[in-house]
């Protein structure tokens, strides 16, 4: 009697261990592209943080965890809202200002 895995690859559907996330790298980058692709096609995505636009895909899977290079976010929440995004990106260089020109850094 042959057992039957619970899980399953996200891009081909074949059955893997509960340790892994893809049944081959081929699949995985399979997978990464179209996700990619998804969300360019969906809108950009800013990050919630500062407002950049080059947030990368840090860990892909059902919660995709994304980490932004210009100040270090890393979360499931990406902002797609450009007036949002605008906003998020003026609080953020304010606050960084603010942090520069105090006596403590803070």
């Amino acid at each position: 009697m042959t057992e039957t895995s619970n899980y399953s690859c996200p891009n081909c559907g074949k059955p893997i261990t509960e340790q892994e996330v893809f049944c081959s790298l081929e699949c995985e980058n399979t997978w990464l592209k179209r996700e990619a692709a998804k969300a360019t096609k969906e809108g950009i995505l800013f990050c919630p943080k500062c407002g950049d636009s080059e947030l990368k895909m840090a860990i892909p899977g059902l919660i995709t965890i994304w980490k932004c290079p210009k100040c270090g976010y890393s979360g499931s929440l990406a902002v797609r809202d450009g007036v949002m995004r605008m906003k998020i990106s003026e609080d953020y260089e304010r606050e960084r200002e603010k942090g520069e020109n105090s006596p403590d850094g803070c």
